[in-house]
């Protein structure tokens, strides 16, 4: 029998934390691999990457696509916080859809099932990368011992540096 988490405020707030957290360190490491990975094991190197790329795609949804499950922005924070991170990234709403879309279609035929779609579509992750870092700064300040709660960051863009760095220099110790 599966014991189940107190899921009161603070613990929601930080759990959803670690979802960006998740995502942001996923979404280093695939770019950094990418952008370094050695030649041999080739396989190893690409495999390593498509499977961070693939679960940033998952934590992403989890935040941002469906509106049922318990991370999901609408839940933690309330319906004001897409018009605000709309303004603050300077978006429409129908770029905010887009990058739902985007995600969504991507998931539902390449990660969590496999449809017979010939064709990959990737998503880019740029609005998305961004789409967290605003959800984290409200999550910050909501949850004012954030950063120190279990060792989260102050916010994304230094941690997705730091993740960044972090994944590069294994790819330049492996040469």
């Amino acid at each position: 029998m599966q014991s189940r988490v107190a899921m009161n405020r603070d613990n929601r707030l930080r759990r959803a934390a670690l979802l960006c957290c998740h995502f942001t360190r996923n979404l280093a490491y695939d770019r950094a691999i990418l952008a370094n990975r050695p030649l041999v094991p080739r396989d190893f190197w690409i495999t390593v990457a498509g499977s961070c790329f693939d679960v940033a795609i998952l934590e992403w949804h989890k935040l941002f696509c469906n509106a049922s499950d318990s991370h999901h922005w609408l839940k933690i924070i309330g319906p004001e916080f897409k018009t605000k991170a709309m303004l603050t990234l300077g978006i429409s709403e129908g770029k905010w859809d887009e990058a739902v879309g985007d995600v969504t279609r991507y998931r539902n035929a390449f990660v969590a099932h496999l449809l017979s779609k010939e064709t990959m579509v990737i998503p880019h992750l740029r609005i998305h990368q961004l789409m967290v870092e605003v959800y984290y700064l409200r999550l910050a300040e909501l949850f004012s011992s954030l950063a120190a709660s279990a060792g989260l960051p102050a916010e994304m863009g230094n941690y997705y540096v730091a993740s960044y760095t972090e994944a590069e220099a294994v790819c330049k110790h492996n040469l």
